[in-house]
């Protein structure tokens, strides 16, 4: 699903720092992903 990252932001994980971007479903959903599970298309 096509997605637009609306906003980045750092946040500190379990694992160390990280950016998650919150972004805007093309469904109209809205959500906060971590960078692994975001690719180009």
């Amino acid at each position: 699903m096509h997605a637009r990252v609306d906003r980045i932001q750092p946040s500190n994980a379990a694992g160390g720092a990280r950016i998650d971007y919150d972004v805007s479903l093309e469904n109209g959903k809205h959500g906060v992903v971590p960078a692994r599970m975001l690719r180009a298309s």
